[in-house]
């Protein structure tokens, strides 16, 4: 799949996508076609960049998407190491979820005073 097919099957922009391929987060192979070469990227890529799209709404940085992929996919992580970044995370998403509903329930009070005063 070339890269334009890439983007529009995974809704990314043609720039993250070799963003993503520069620091290492996918990897694409060369398709040389007469005096051009172009950059074929497998359908398992597909799945890759859905992950890593996925793994960015739950809060990762790139950086700790890359580190987590590649660990995980060398064996360098335990069954023990992945559940714990997984609880980890999980952890952290619900900090900030309460941190969250705390805003939301200042701006209700706010909205509730507002009313009042209308």
């Amino acid at each position: 799949m070339l890269i334009g097919e890439m983007a529009a099957a995974s809704g990314l922009s043609k720039d993250t996508i070799r963003f993503y391929e520069k620091i290492g987060l996918i990897r694409a192979g060369d398709r040389i076609a007469g005096s051009r070469r172009y950059k074929e990227f497998s359908e398992q890529t597909l799945g890759r960049l859905d992950l890593i799209q996925k793994a960015k709404r739950l809060g990762f940085t790139l950086n700790e998407i890359k580190q987590t992929l590649d660990s995980w996919q060398n064996g360098a992580l335990s069954v023990v190491e992945k559940v714990q970044i997984i609880e980890e995370k999980m952890s952290d998403i619900a900090r900030q979820i309460s941190e969250l509903e705390g805003i939301k329930d200042y701006l209700n009070s706010k909205r509730v005073f507002l009313k009042k005063t209308a």
